[in-house]
């Protein structure tokens, strides 16, 4: 744990960049480093997450987290935090958000195919997230991660899936409905601090919502 440390806080200096290759070839080992009390390398990650999300902003950085399977552990670890989620963790749940969501905005140049039991994790925590939260920037992450998962997947193959029910169905009805009825409050300043993540969510939705009727049917109100 303590080479974590020492490399997280040697990326995370002045110059960043000047350690970037040697903590690439190190991040398959790093990412594997658990703790004496913990079963997965939940505090690795928390000391690697400013770093990860900085290099899942060029291809080569999301290239090199997807090959080290890096991206699995990050959504473990935002799945175990939106399972309880504090206001001491929300750095940290945004930080892992964003690393997510660098990835799959990224998907088609890195060729990213998100593991169904990954994406269903995901999806079922995200949507719980948001149920549990008023705050709009909460609402509207969910929301553009999820649509974007859905690029994966279908209704039918989610509603096949064990750890997904109806439950989880109405929830992410609820979740993207919610996100639309956000974008059309007009220009208030928090609908114009979210504009990106309105972006993201409606050109998903013109994506998929084909394959999804029952959250097409909460959107248009049918």
């Amino acid at each position: 744990m303590e080479q974590v440390k020492q490399i997280g806080k040697l990326y995370l200096a002045e110059t960043p960049y000047a350690s970037s290759d040697k903590v690439r070839e190190l991040l398959e080992y790093m990412l594997s480093i658990e703790g004496e009390d913990e079963t997965s390398p939940f505090y690795s990650i928390c000391f690697l997450l400013p770093m990860l999300c900085q290099m899942t902003m060029e291809i080569q950085g999301c290239k090199t987290l997807i090959s080290s399977r890096g991206h699995k552990a990050v959504v473990e670890f935002l799945v175990k935090l939106l399972c309880n989620p504090v206001t001491e963790d929300m750095d940290r749940i945004f930080l892992a958000c964003d690393t997510i969501m660098n990835l799959l905005l990224k998907q088609e140049e890195v060729h990213f195919q998100m593991e169904e039991s990954s994406c269903i994790s995901l999806l079922n925590a995200l949507a719980f997230w948001a149920e549990k939260s008023d705050d709009p920037s909460v609402l509207m992450m969910a929301a553009s991660i999820c649509a974007l998962g859905l690029d994966f997947t279908s209704e039918a193959a989610l509603l096949k899936h064990p750890n997904f029910d109806s439950r989880s169905l109405t929830r992410l009805c609820h979740l993207i409905s919610r996100s639309f009825a956000f974008a059309t409050q007009g220009m208030a300043d928090a609908v114009r601090s979210e504009t990106d993540l309105i972006e993201i969510i409606t050109s998903g939705f013109s994506r998929w919502a084909d394959r999804f009727p029952s959250i097409k049917a909460a959107v248009l109100g049918v």
